[in-house]
């Protein structure tokens, strides 16, 4: 039998996203969190839990706070696909 692969759902992303920034010790509320499943469609778990690693490495080097503009910044390393609508 195939595996078949199904991407996470917006609130299954969402909940992926509240996971990772805890565990990655990034304080970001539910308006960014609801942001970064819109601006994310694509992404999976992997996907997540390397951008949220990479923005807390990022956010303490540059001694700046995670927004969205440190996630956009460091989605463009990890080659992450972003709305267009928001991206802008």
């Amino acid at each position: 039998a195939m595996i078949k692969y199904h991407p996470p759902t917006p609130d299954e992303r969402g909940r992926i996203w509240q996971v990772m920034s805890r565990q990655f010790a990034l304080a970001i509320d539910g308006d960014l969190i609801e942001q970064l499943v819109t601006l994310f469609p694509a992404a999976t778990g992997r996907d997540i839990k390397g951008l949220t690693k990479l923005v807390s490495k990022y956010c303490l080097y540059k001694n700046v706070a995670p927004d969205l503009d440190a996630f956009k910044r460091c989605s463009i390393f990890r080659g992450l696909e972003m709305v267009s609508v928001l991206a802008g």
